[in-house]
């Protein structure tokens, strides 16, 4: 995920699933771009959409943990 004021959180992102997936990783989704946009400290928490995306963030990384850890899957 990335905070950013306001421009280079797309950008950011982006360089880091490049990197994750060129070196195999796994990618985790959410519903929108996994940014939140702030000016000061404390800023993001105001980013309602924001934190809604890192919230269903959350639920899909856990999801994958818990598929990962299925001792079926091996």
């Amino acid at each position: 995920m990335a905070a950013a004021r306001r421009g280079g959180a797309l950008q950011a992102i982006d360089a880091m699933n490049h990197f994750f997936l060129n070196h195999e990783m796994y990618v985790v989704g959410s519903t929108y771009w996994n940014m939140a946009y702030g000016q000061m400290p404390g800023d993001v928490e105001k980013d309602q959409e924001g934190l809604e995306n890192m919230r269903n963030l959350g639920q899909n990384m856990a999801g994958l943990l818990k598929a990962l850890s299925n001792p079926k899957l091996d």
